[in-house]
């Protein structure tokens, strides 16, 4: 089989724009100058040429080649993190040429506070691994149910301020109210889309392998086979012991609903263990195929008027 180098399907890269706006946020924290009309020109310039442009050096964007696409992310925060880092700088700046007197030193030290918090809830992510199909449902409205508690308890604070003072909700209780609903909206929604996947339909195999040079842990990348003859490369992150047992044993792979493009939940018929795993089919591979659809058609037809 001739090697190809396939590409995984490409989106916007729209994790550019929250890079732009922190950093634009951090200097327009001291107010509008010389520089913002232009700096922030140029920023936002830049901006939607790494988010819209497709073939970019990966040093500028983070991204590498498929063949290697569990460390793509890591390369990515390598990317984005001296961008971010730039907004630190600037606040350490602001904070010495203006050092904080009285009150300002208690905001300075809770913003200090929910900034780590946040990072610290970002980075202690649960290990990688197989995810359980028994517990998604119950994960799902937990996520759920919190996260409708965080959104009544902010309107309900905002409607009793309202009320009683007839003011809006300080800050320094509306952004750890803030801050909840977004990490748990992000949580849920990555529930969400897992037990979408799930609910695809009936499990279908296909044919698909893998190389020992393609397992990096519990992520796993190789070659699969549609049943249409479709040829597509995938990668699997926190892949089920069982399942690539059956891709280096059997050359088996079962997906959730049919063969397709994009994002699919894979893993036994009868297990509980399923991981999330992605397809990607060449745009020249597709095109083959629905030439081949076509004449296969129109031969079916001709014979039928014949």
């Amino acid at each position: 089989m001739e090697e190809v180098v396939e590409e995984r399907a490409w989106r916007p890269r729209w994790w550019v724009f929250a890079v732009f706006a922190m950093v634009a946020a951090v200097h327009l924290a001291g107010g509008w100058d010389s520089t913002s009309a232009v700096g922030l020109s140029v920023g936002f310039a830049g901006t939607l040429v790494l988010a819209f442009v497709r073939r970019l050096p990966s040093w500028a964007t983070g991204e590498e080649a498929l063949r290697a696409p569990v460390r793509a992310s890591r390369t990515r925060l390598i990317v984005a993190l001296p961008l971010a880092l730039l907004g630190v700088v600037a606040v350490l700046i602001g904070l010495i040429d203006h050092p904080p007197h009285g009150m300002d030193v208690l905001y300075v030290g809770f913003v200090a506070v929910l900034a780590v918090g946040l990072v610290v809830v970002l980075a202690l992510r649960p290990a990688s691994g197989p995810l359980s199909r028994s517990g998604q449902d119950r994960r799902l409205r937990l996520c759920t149910a919190v996260l409708g508690a965080a959104v009544g308890t902010g309107v309900a604070l905002e409607v009793a301020v309202l009320v009683t003072v007839g003011g809006a909700l300080p800050w320094v209780v509306l952004a750890p109210v803030l801050l909840v609903v977004g990490v748990t909206a992000v949580r849920r929604r990555r529930n969400a889309k897992a037990v979408r996947l799930l609910a695809a339909g009936a499990w279908t195999g296909i044919t698909a392998a893998t190389l020992p040079e393609e397992i990096d842990g519990s992520s796993v990348s190789g070659w699969a086979v549609f049943p249409d003859g479709l040829r597509a490369r995938f990668g699997i992150t926190g892949c089920p012991p069982d399942v690539l047992a059956g891709l280096l044993d059997r050359r088996r792979l079962w997906i959730a609903g049919e063969p397709r493009d994009g994002e699919v939940a894979v893993g036994l018929p009868d297990g509980d263990a399923f991981a999330v795993a992605w397809f990607a089919v060449k745009d020249r591979d597709h095109r083959r195929w629905a030439r081949r659809a076509s004449r296969e058609d129109n031969g079916s037809d001709g014979k039928r008027v014949g």
